[in-house]
């Protein structure tokens, strides 16, 4: 039996189903949204007011799907120093975040998609190496540990649980990127997000440095680290850990370094930027912040051919800052033992050659991991938990070889990526093109994450990584590349018939918007 074309009669019934049901979605959502606002509130005010403010996120993000990028880069580094149990059992407020933001543009995809309108974006997406880098990381970090300590007669625990989300969470923040931002304006819009919350993340790490204007009380009163932590010439500032401030400042700079090469808004204020995110780099209080400047100031240098002239300014603007920051630095010096070597590096050592390093090169832990939790118990009695503090040991521990070599992949591949885009020759030589921008400065994120998962878990380290795997997602926008070039080979994308046949004529791998001289995608 033949089907043939929809009769003007089913046609008529599937638009009047769809009349009658689309304007109720939004009033019958608004009805349960308003309810349970006024039942958390008569059970707890704090509760009540979250449970509100989740609501206007949700109805901003329904009403602009963009504003999802817009909400995650401007609240995620500002609740990150929150802990897990805080406000949800089991989760933080920033991955509730992502829940909610993602259901509000599933709810906007889904109501478009009822009104006969497939979303461009799902139609358009393209799968890049990118995509399959990080499946592939999530999978050999969560999927395969887990059944291979099955395998062995393990039950998983619930730290084991809880590890193998991570960088799952950091795909479907990838995604989100992907999905929501698709033009050159918008991408604007995000970097601006990026340096202006960041320029509050910095001030808090100064301040907190210094112990002055009583920020390090506050930050113990409000996030959860003890007063200990924070008072020791140390910036976690609002995310909770100075060595992730320390990569988001190394982040800023590299990015505020980009824009002025560029000329993407006033040089001196860029400047200025680089001087600023410099010192907050330093006062973070971390020795591998230092490195971290070293790597995205060099990283730069190379990239725009002008690494001498970068030295020439980076090492005297390192000399002030240590002047400027001295007890940040004179804390670090008290902390180094007699042969000359950080006190906290002498400790990483103990931690790995005592609690990892033994169990996972016993009977061949190494090739597919020990477990996805990256702690163990403690048998000193002054502490609960040992943390691995080496990237590497971390994803050997995790996920073994396959994990390090998909680690590997990721890197090559954003790397190639941001490199290709950096070098780029702006659109009909126009000065302050955005897309060599996000090319250079996600080359300099990338290459600090890589070199400094020496020493930690910067890959999936939050703050960091709140910011690095929504630079990668810019970097898919087919409207930054210019006209003619191969970008689609540059990313690895490959065709996929499926989705390009739905409500959209031209195959995936075609002539981008821009090179076929159209508009872009709002």
């Amino acid at each position: 039996m033949t089907t043939g074309p929809p009769t003007a009669l089913g046609r008529h019934r599937t638009d009047g189903y769809r009349a009658a049901v689309v304007p109720a979605v939004l009033p019958a959502a608004a009805a349960v949204i308003t309810v349970a606002v006024v039942g958390a509130a008569a059970i707890e005010l704090p509760i009540g007011l979250g449970v509100l403010g989740g609501a206007v996120v949700l109805a901003v993000v329904i009403d602009a799907p963009v504003r999802a990028a817009y909400w995650y880069l401007a609240l995620a580094p500002l609740v990150a120093g929150f802990g897990r149990d805080s406000v949800v059992p089991l989760v933080r407020p920033g991955e509730l975040l992502l829940v909610v933001l993602l259901i509000g543009v599933g709810v906007r995809f889904a109501r478009d998609a009822l009104t006969g309108h497939p979303p461009a974006a799902l139609v358009r997406y393209r799968i890049t190496a990118l995509d399959r880098s990080i499946v592939a990381m999530a999978i050999f970090s969560s999927v395969v540990p887990l059944l291979w300590r099955a395998a062995r007669g393990y039950r998983p625990l619930m730290d084991d649980l809880l590890y193998a989300t991570f960088i799952w969470k950091y795909l479907l923040v990838f995604v989100l990127f992907r999905l929501v931002v698709t033009n050159r304006r918008q991408v604007r819009v995000c970097l601006i997000i990026m340096l202006s919350i960041g320029v509050v993340i910095g001030a808090v790490a100064i301040l907190q440095s210094l112990n002055v204007a009583g920020v390090p009380r506050f930050l113990a009163a409000v996030y959860d680290e003890p007063l200990t932590a924070l008072t020791n010439n140390r910036g976690s500032s609002t995310l909770g850990t100075s060595h992730g401030t320390a990569d988001v400042m190394a982040f800023d700079l590299g990015l505020t370094a980009a824009m002025w090469h560029h000329r993407m808004g006033p040089r001196l204020l860029t400047a200025s930027g680089c001087v600023f995110f410099g010192l907050a780099c330093f006062a973070s209080g971390q020795i591998s912040a230092a490195f971290a400047l070293a790597v995205a100031i060099t990283t730069f240098g190379f990239l725009t051919r002008r690494l001498l002239q970068t030295l020439t300014v980076a090492i005297p603007a390192a000399a002030v800052a240590t002047v400027l920051l001295w007890p940040v630095v004179n804390a670090r010096l008290v902390g180094t033992g007699t042969d000359r070597i950080p006190d906290s590096w002498n400790a990483r050592y103990f931690n790995l050659t005592n609690y990892f390093w033994p169990e996972l090169f016993r009977k061949g832990n190494w090739i597919l991991g020990v477990r996805p939790a990256g702690r163990v118990p403690s048998y000193e009695p002054w502490r609960d938990w040992v943390y691995i503090e080496s990237g590497h040991t971390w994803l050997l521990w995790t996920g073994g070889v396959p994990l390090l070599m998909a680690f590997a992949w990721f890197s090559w591949h954003g790397l190639a990526g941001s490199v290709t885009l950096a070098g780029s020759r702006p659109r009909s030589g126009a000065v302050g093109e955005v897309g060599p921008v996000v090319g250079l400065a996600t080359a300099i994120a990338l290459s600090v994450v890589f070199v400094l998962m020496l020493f930690d878990v910067h890959l999936t380290l939050r703050g960091p990584a709140d910011a690095l795997f929504p630079l990668l997602a810019m970097l898919t926008v087919p409207t930054l590349w210019p006209s003619g070039h191969r970008w689609e080979r540059v990313l690895g994308i490959r065709r996929l018939r499926t989705l390009a046949t739905v409500g959209h004529p031209s195959p995936v791998g075609s002539r981008s918007p821009e090179r076929a001289g159209g508009r872009s995608a709002p």
